[in-house]
């Protein structure tokens, strides 16, 4: 019999269930007003999430079990008037984050930029990203 994957759930912080247990409450990030929006498990096992407080985006390292904080503390392209909910992946494993303003910003594991940039083009509010055939599509609500 095939074993299900670990399914996450994001609440006061995280909590994995295996397929078969419930893990203990790994603690949200200290120092910050933390309310999970959208989560998802990158290829390498660090674990993204949105949030409606002070912490704009967070990721969790399973290996050395850290929470970093990103945001606009130390991500100039981050705006304060906005909050970032849609995260996904896209084929070449940049996680995108999608906000309720005009931005849509991009992580390619060393540094942030903004999507616009990347493609050339207008976009704004990215409501989902799906990967086909080595490609990434992106659904919006305008813009692109």
């Amino acid at each position: 019999m095939r074993r299900p994957k670990n399914i996450w759930l994001g609440n006061d912080g995280l909590q994995k269930y295996d397929g078969s247990n419930w893990s203990a409450l790994i603690p949200g990030p200290a120092g910050t007003n933390y309310w999970p929006e959208e989560m998802l498990v990158a290829p390498n096992n660090d674990i993204w999430v949105t949030s409606i407080g002070d912490a704009y985006v967070t990721k969790y390292d399973q290996g050395s079990s850290t929470w970093t904080v990103y945001d606009t503390s130390n991500v100039s392209l981050f705006d304060k008037q906005w909050w970032y909910g849609d995260i996904e992946i896209t084929h070449d494993n940049k996680i995108v984050i999608a906000g309720t303003g005009d931005s849509t910003l991009y992580f390619n594991g060393t540094s942030w930029g903004l999507l616009d940039q990347l493609s050339g083009l207008s976009m704004s509010v990215v409501k989902d990203v799906i990967v086909k055939n080595n490609v990434s599509w992106f659904g919006m609500c305008n813009g692109f």
